[in-house]
């Protein structure tokens, strides 16, 4: 992952890539603290600001039929948008994260950009997705695959939760 900064406190511009151990390192008061503070920040909110549409008819089947399979790939060739609107999200989002005036970060600019061959389908997941006594849906993806199955886990007569509360969740 590599993450551009410009306009940030005293820091003009930086440009790092993320590895096993990222050390940054500078003079006093270059704007280290800036630049890992924001990065901070975005991994820390990350989940939250990037949006990924699952369209209505996927929501309507799913309610309908009580499963989905998403194809994982479809996602995948559309990261670059995903990830420019979640990094203007963030940049919005910035004077929250530093507990400062918006003033300070009108010129603020900060971008991710990932490499596409580090996304990996290899591991497994399973998540169940509920409230304190009921669980609502599963979300299951299988080793080495590319789908994700969305399983419905209540009775669709039962289920009240608006489809934007869903959209968002998976």
């Amino acid at each position: 992952m590599k993450v551009k900064v410009r306009n940030l406190g005293v820091l003009k511009q930086a440009e790092f890539t993320l590895g096993d151990l990222t050390i940054i390192c500078g003079g006093n008061n270059t704007g280290k603290t800036y630049a890992t503070y924001a990065l901070f920040g975005f991994l820390f909110t990350w989940q939250r600001i990037f949006l990924i549409e699952i369209k209505d008819d996927k929501i309507q089947q799913l309610l309908t039929d009580g499963v989905i399979r998403l194809d994982l790939q479809e996602y995948v060739k559309q990261v670059d948008r995903i990830v420019a609107k979640g990094c203007h999200a963030y940049t919005q989002r910035l004077p929250q994260i530093f507990a400062a005036p918006a003033e300070l970060f009108k010129d603020t600019d900060f971008q991710v950009s990932l490499d596409l061959k580090n996304i990996s389908f290899a591991d497994r997941f399973e998540r169940t997705i509920g409230s304190a006594n009921t669980e609502i849906f599963s979300l299951i993806k299988s080793e080495d695959s590319t789908e994700l199955v969305v399983t419905l886990l209540v009775e669709k007569e039962k289920v009240k939760i608006p489809n934007e509360i869903l959209r968002s969740t998976i």
